[in-house]
């Protein structure tokens, strides 16, 4: 993630898939790693306290890309409150409304570490992907 004037951009720099079988799908996943890596495939978006507030794809931005990169920035939804922190909150994402327990702990450094953890059966108001 880095910064662009007023706001964000994600753009994969390095693309590793694996499947759950070997080689099961070793063309679709060459040809998703070719996606993510063209420039032109990156993704603006505006973060805010913890949580992404807006995403700017660009119109012909493949939905399989955006969906991609709606995953990556779910995880960047925290706001840290502190050393050894255990609470429920709604996040709202690409999942829908979910109920997300946060647990943080080994803060030290300027550097936090977060365990997030869902039931998606949980979630209301799933997105439907194209």
């Amino acid at each position: 993630v880095s910064f662009c004037e007023d706001d964000f951009v994600l753009q994969v720099e390095n693309c590793s898939i694996a499947a759950l079988i070997e080689d099961a799908f070793e063309p679709r996943q060459t040809l998703l790693c070719e996606h993510l890596l063209k420039h032109e495939n990156h993704l603006h978006f505006s973060y805010d306290n913890g949580r992404v507030t807006e995403l700017r794809p660009r119109k012909d931005l493949p939905d399989m890309i955006l969906n991609i990169y709606r995953a990556i920035l779910s995880s960047f939804q925290v706001k840290p409150v502190g050393y050894n922190s255990n609470r429920q909150e709604m996040e709202t994402d690409l999942f829908g409304d979910c109920p997300t327990m946060i647990n943080e702990y080994h803060y030290r450094e300027g550097k936090a570490t977060i365990k997030k953890s869902r039931d998606l059966t949980q979630c209301e108001q799933m997105t439907q992907f194209s």
